[in-house]
């Protein structure tokens, strides 16, 4: 079995809207590699699964069983519905970030395929991630993260305060200099 990958968030931020770039991956990306579009960069998975699906799109990729907040299997099966609505039944659901093999086993009977990396591999991981918050200076994130260049401020308390860098107030609301 090959390995392969599939689109990164940063791929989707690097164009002025996400349907840009599976618009582009499918027109450039090689035929034989699948059409697995990554769909919850800047909105809901629920939202944004048929905009990738209308695309051309062979499966919507979401990336969020750790970071998202709720019952992911609601997620998952709102997302299964909607395709099946807006007559999208042969697009498939690909589950990826931080799946464990007990996630393979919870939603195996609703998700077609999964992305799993650390959780297979044979030497000790450190697992970390690297967010794009800026592009050429203009604030940008996906979903779930902070946009911009930050300052912190480490309190009295050794509590940390994080501001926006532009921000001319210090986090007890005097003045920077």
């Amino acid at each position: 079995m090959p390995v392969v990958g599939t689109m990164p968030h940063a791929f989707v931020m690097c164009y002025p809207a996400p349907d840009d770039a599976w618009r582009s991956f499918d027109a450039h990306a090689p035929a034989d590699v699948p059409r697995i579009m990554l769909c919850d960069t800047y909105c809901d998975e629920n939202a944004e699964s048929l905009r990738p699906a209308a695309c051309g799109a062979a499966a919507v990729r979401l990336d969020t069983p750790k970071s998202r907040r709720g019952n992911m299997r609601s997620i998952i099966e709102e997302v299964r519905w909607e395709l099946d609505a807006n007559a999208y039944p042969a697009v498939q659901i690909f589950l990826s970030g931080g799946v464990t093999r007990d996630d393979v086993l919870v939603y195996r009977d609703i998700v077609d395929a999964f992305g799993v990396g650390g959780a297979i591999a044979n030497a000790p991981v450190i697992d970390f991630s690297l967010d794009i918050i800026e592009i050429e200076g203009i604030p940008k994130a996906k979903r779930g993260k902070r946009s911009g260049a930050k300052q912190v401020f480490e309190l009295p308390s050794r509590v940390h305060r994080v501001v926006p860098l532009h921000n001319k107030k210090t986090s007890r609301g005097t003045t920077a200099h």
